[in-house]
């Protein structure tokens, strides 16, 4: 018998080895409005695994797009995963002050490879994280 195998199960097993994460940002507490927030996320760019099918082990090679929306309308799509600052370059400065619900899509694309051939995996896997950002009104006094 032919055994058929759904791509629903596959798409299953791999979202299960994917790395969780978090969210990341910085300054951790007392953002301000109008400085920039530096984001960054402990969801890796790339993820590699290899899983059994039929007793044929497949290599799963995958790349991460990072969509991010910060809370405000405001978003942006990366490949990057962001970093620490002063080297990161995933920033969103706020107009106002409030709390923000910042969110963050992970989108896996790649490919797979096993016994010799390889091509591309059709579709995508999506991961979502959140995370409150609360935003501190920015009292200027000057003194002269």
């Amino acid at each position: 018998f032919p055994v058929t195998i759904k791509a629903a199960s596959l798409t299953d097993q791999v979202r299960e080895l994917l790395p969780g994460g978090i969210i990341e940002f910085q300054p951790k507490t007392g953002a301000l409005r109008g400085e920039p927030v530096n984001f960054l996320t402990s969801v890796p760019n790339r993820f590699q695994a290899t899983i059994v099918v039929l007793d044929i082990p497949i290599r799963i090679d995958l790349r991460a797009n990072y969509r991010w929306q910060f809370g405000d309308g405001g978003f942006l799509e990366t490949l990057e995963s962001g970093a620490p600052y002063p080297v990161g370059r995933i920033r969103h400065t706020y107009k106002n002050a409030g709390t923000n619900l910042v969110s963050l899509f992970v989108i896996w694309r790649g490919k797979w490879s096993a016994g010799g051939i390889s091509g591309p995996i059709e579709g995508e896997i999506r991961q979502n994280f959140q995370r409150e950002l609360v935003i501190h009104a920015a009292d200027t006094n000057f003194i002269k």
